[in-house]
């Protein structure tokens, strides 16, 4: 898109339009824990909400990225850099987002997203009336889209009795109730659930090395995660040189060559983000408007993986997906 003219490596991301020409536009910020590739079918449905609404980018909004390419120690810098340029409002697609948001202003209004209970985590007083200058998009209960995940992997693949699930070590002390509610899951199953951990790419490979030798017929993929994200394509490259069909939560995840991937409807929580902005630019102030949550879900489902592996979808699985590849 022209209109996001992107720098790469997590520099300074500025719109062609958020510039000395038009100084008076409002402009929004964005936090990216991604890259402009892997973010743009997000940022795709949002600009497109944003239209729909009347706010076209040039005309009466502008924007600036920030992109950290998967590492979010640069969030920080970030969110205080969008902070000092006097955007208008800040969204954030990660819980390191916005706590950089945060923790750089109490003034200039924030917009979240995939956010674990965040009254529990101290982003908002309430869902109702979230207090403060921040609100925006929760994401589920700890551990049910993943327990959903596991239910879905049980349907295709019954006999496996002992399922891997690879969790970023960075990511695991934010993540306790949910690698128990997938435990927890697995074991109402007859499945035993083995996590496998990596913080660093090279460390994939003994992840998927012990899946194979402990004997588990598939994996999950810990969903939202950054690093796991960040490195989607090497989970799935390295997981298939060990014959491990894997399932995850990640857009794109079934069109990169995992088997399933289930997940919130990918234009939803943009959409919903979208909606709160336009309510923003318009003076609304985040202490007004609750914390909202998606409601609409997609299952995408890759044939030609799961003839790779030998595995038939069920039909009634089938005839619930909305995206099967071919």
């Amino acid at each position: 898109m022209n209109r996001r003219n992107l720098l790469l490596g997590g520099a300074l991301a500025l719109s062609p339009f958020a510039s000395a020409a038009q100084p008076s536009l409002p402009v929004v910020g964005f936090v990216f824990v991604g890259n402009p590739q892997r973010s743009a079918p997000w940022t795709d449905a949002w600009y497109k909400a944003m239209g729909e609404a009347g706010f076209v980018e040039g005309r009466n909004f502008a924007t600036e990225y920030r992109w950290a390419e998967g590492d979010p120690g640069r969030m920080p810098a970030f969110a205080a850099d969008l902070v000092a340029r006097r955007v208008a409002v800040i969204v954030t697609t990660s819980p390191q987002g916005a706590a950089a948001a945060r923790q750089a202003t109490t003034t200039i209004p924030i917009v979240f997203n995939y956010i674990f209970d965040p009254v529990g985590k101290g982003f908002v007083a309430s869902i109702t009336h979230p207090g403060g200058n921040i609100t925006g998009i929760a994401d589920f209960e700890e551990g049910a889209l993943e327990s959903k995940r596991l239910q879905l992997l049980h349907q295709v693949m019954p006999g496996v009795t002992r399922v891997g699930y690879l969790v970023a070590i960075q990511d695991m002390a934010g993540r306790l109730d949910t690698i128990d509610a997938v435990a927890a899951t697995g074991k109402k199953l007859g499945i035993e659930v083995a996590l496998l951990r990596a913080g660093k790419v090279e460390e994939l490979d003994t992840a998927f090395a012990a899946a194979k030798h402990g004997g588990m017929g598939a994996a999950l993929v810990m969903a939202p995660s950054t690093f796991l994200y960040a490195q989607q394509k090497r989970v799935l490259e390295t997981a298939s040189s060990y014959g491990m069909p894997l399932v995850a939560g990640h857009i794109g995840f079934a069109r990169d060559g995992g088997l399933m991937r289930y997940s919130v409807l990918d234009a939803e929580v943009p959409h919903l983000t979208a909606t709160y902005v336009v309510r923003i630019l318009k003076g609304q102030k985040p202490a007004e408007l609750p914390v909202q949550q998606a409601t609409k879900f997609t299952l995408s489902l890759n044939l030609k993986t799961a003839k790779a592996f030998g595995i038939t979808f069920p039909q009634a699985i089938l005839d619930t997906a909305d995206e099967v590849i071919e």
